[in-house]
């Protein structure tokens, strides 16, 4: 009998299924998404949609895996020869993530590369050049996006193959931990920069405030909620607005 392999800890466990649904469009992307479409009922919204659906479909397949034993394709037929397709969709999902995170896990060792060269004052640091020029210079080298990325998926190949325990669930069981300690970081340090308590009213201010004319724009006339405006003036017109519901001082 084939003795499987499989988690050696829950928390080496939940780590590695943190590590597959937290991605880093949570990290970039999603503070800008959210003060652009509604503010904190977004964010309700958000983890209720997670919750009702994310976690029901994660706990279906793990209990489908566990319960068959076998991989994507053959889980899914163990229920009925119809529902075969649904494996291969799997896997051709994984595969089409896994070839976008390549890409933007080549510029991520890139700049890696790039820090350590700052930190011992080597030629391949950044000599000076600020990040957006950085990344402008990697997007004009397509070889060089391409050589990284090829590493990135070299790097996860390695992984793999070590295989659940001696893999995954290793590497997952240090590095999410050091992600979420540098996210911490990076949260005090931006708490810290000017203009904090802008971004961060731009982001979690209702969206009704400005569909319903609350907030005014800069020029003092009505937003209109159809139109752009830029995060500046989105900015300024909510502190503007939260101004208003400060308590007087003594």
């Amino acid at each position: 009998m084939n003795d499987r392999k499989g988690f050696g800890s829950n928390f080496g466990f939940l780590m590695a299924a943190v590590g597959s649904a937290v991605g880093l469009g949570n990290i970039w992307g999603f503070p800008n998404k959210m003060g652009a479409n509604g503010g904190f009922p977004f964010l309700i919204l958000y983890l209720a949609l997670a919750l009702c659906c994310g976690v029901i479909i994660m706990l279906g397949e793990l209990a489908l895996g566990r319960k068959t034993g076998h991989g994507a394709v053959g889980a899914y037929q163990s229920i009925s020869k119809r529902f075969k397709w649904l494996g291969w969709l799997g896997i051709a999902a994984a595969a089409l993530i896994f070839s976008f995170y390549s890409a933007l896990g080549g510029y991520c060792l890139r700049y890696v590369v790039v820090n350590f060269g700052n930190l011992i004052g080597a030629e391949f640091g950044t000599n000076g050049v600020g990040g957006a020029d950085v990344f402008q210079g990697l997007l004009s080298q397509p070889d060089v996006s391409i050589a990284f990325a090829l590493a990135f998926m070299f790097i996860t190949m390695l992984v793999v193959m070590s295989g659940v325990g001696g893999g995954i669930e290793r590497v997952c069981s240090v590095g999410m931990p050091a992600l979420f300690f540098i996210l911490i970081i990076c949260i005090i340090r931006s708490c810290t920069l000017p203009g904090a308590a802008d971004g961060l009213k731009y982001m979690f201010v209702p969206g009704w405030a400005v569909a319903n004319g609350i907030l005014n724009g800069t020029d003092g006339k009505r937003l209109d909620p159809a139109g752009s405006a830029t995060r500046a003036q989105c900015a300024a017109m909510l502190v503007r607005f939260l101004d208003k519901f400060e308590a007087p001082a003594a």
